[in-house]
């Protein structure tokens, strides 16, 4: 039916509409995403896509790359400024605005990568992290104030890790007799936990997602 279901991946992603409407969940929020507009999910961030109703015909174009493409992650650079905004719960999301101009910026430098051909470039690997880099430092720059002041929770980040197991679990075993009982296991939690974590992260019962999945 068009989605792309729950699914978490160390990549960047970003991401175009470059048809129809599409609502993307990421983090704790849901948005819509109409065609021309561009979004960025972090490295290992729990999100899905799907069309909007009407637009089961919806495309969208994307760009993935590990944080460590731009910088070693051994290096000052990446310790200061790429991690800051890999680790930030608070930065799972960002959907770029066309009013602003350093995000119409970044835009075109979506646009310029992809419209990159390996096959005709020469340097097309370094040409890529030349503008990804130039499109992550006006990210950094203008975006100071959400991760430099952000903290996650410890428990934010607990329930996010059981939810990966427990999905993680499902994807590999969906074929199988399962119960509420065995996805709680997968993350040595009980009943009661495991409900909380999909309601949390999914807004779903496991075993709804379960059947959505097969």
């Amino acid at each position: 039916n068009g989605i792309i279901n729950w699914h978490w991946h160390p990549e960047i992603e970003l991401s175009r509409i470059s048809r129809g409407k599409v609502y993307c969940s990421a983090g704790s929020e849901t948005c819509l995403l109409e065609e021309g507009q561009y979004s960025f999910i972090n490295s290992n961030v729990l999100h899905m896509y799907a069309p909007a109703p009407g637009f089961e015909d919806s495309e969208k174009e994307t760009i993935m790359f590990r944080p460590s493409l731009l910088a070693d992650p051994a290096s000052a650079v990446y310790t200061g400024y790429i991690e800051p905004i890999v680790g930030c719960s608070a930065m799972a999301f960002f959907r770029f605005d066309e009013a602003a101009a350093w995000q119409r910026q970044a835009r075109s430098l979506f646009d310029q990568v992809y419209r990159l051909d390996r096959n005709s470039c020469f340097g097309y690997e370094l040409r890529c992290r030349n503008l990804l880099s130039d499109m992550w430092l006006l990210f950094a720059d203008h975006m100071r104030g959400v991760y430099q002041g952000a903290t996650n929770s410890e428990s934010q980040l607990i329930n996010e890790e059981r939810t990966k197991r427990m999905l993680d679990f499902i994807h590999r075993h969906y074929n199988e007799d399962l119960t509420v009982d065995s996805i709680a296991a997968a993350a040595s939690i009980s009943r009661s936990e495991c409900f909380r974590c999909f309601k949390r992260s999914i807004n779903k019962k496991p075993v709804e997602y379960l059947n959505e999945y097969r």
